[in-house]
């Protein structure tokens, strides 16, 4: 009878290991999507190398207020923080991003979301304190700018020219990247 009962016993608690093995291995796999590697920015033939020319481009924020990237528009370096609004990588960098536009008045800041889920991204502006005003909604900008990974950081000076396109692994690869951006161009070393 004991013999019975303990096997029976042995029986449910080795389904119910199974079970819980199964879905940990679930969840490693959701873990593993979410944590992709990032690091190398693949960039395409057909993307804008750095030092070309942007063409103009009309862009509109959130707050419903326009921004227009051209040539002689601008007089400070104009920097895109590329986001998405449930990467967390995007997410640790952006309190670093925003200290780092308010430490140097000659960078503007943007964030921008591919266009892909417009309420989801307004939600995650609102939830991230950043002003709508500086929150941009573009795919064609992603686009022409060879972005393939986020988060991405990417720097345009005054006359529309890529100064720097990096695709950020968190808090110190944005620091790093913003202080190459910070050497005079001829220090920059690839």
């Amino acid at each position: 009878m004991w013999l019975i009962a303990a096997v029976v016993v042995q029986f449910i608690v080795i389904a119910v290991l199974a079970l819980v093995v199964l879905s940990l291995a679930r969840q490693v796999g959701i873990l593993h999507e979410r944590t992709a590697p990032a690091g190398l920015n693949t960039k395409a033939a057909d993307s804008l190398p750095v030092g070309g020319s942007l063409a103009a481009i009309q862009l509109t924020t959130l707050s419903n207020a326009g921004l227009l990237l051209a040539p002689g528009a601008r007089r400070e370096t104009t920097t895109l923080l590329f986001v998405s609004a449930d990467c967390p990588i995007c997410r640790s960098v952006l309190p670093a991003y925003q200290q780092a536009l308010t430490a140097d008045s000659q960078l503007s800041g943007w964030w921008v979301g591919d266009g892909s889920d417009a309420q989801r991204f307004a939600d995650y502006v609102h939830a991230q304190a950043i002003a709508p005003e500086r929150a941009l909604l573009s795919q064609d900008l992603g686009l022409q700018l060879g972005i393939r990974e986020l988060p991405a950081l990417v720097a345009l000076d005054a006359d529309n020219r890529l100064l720097l396109r990096e695709v950020l692994t968190g808090p110190r690869g944005l620091e790093t990247a913003l202080a190459q951006l910070a050497r005079p161009q001829g220090e920059n070393s690839a």
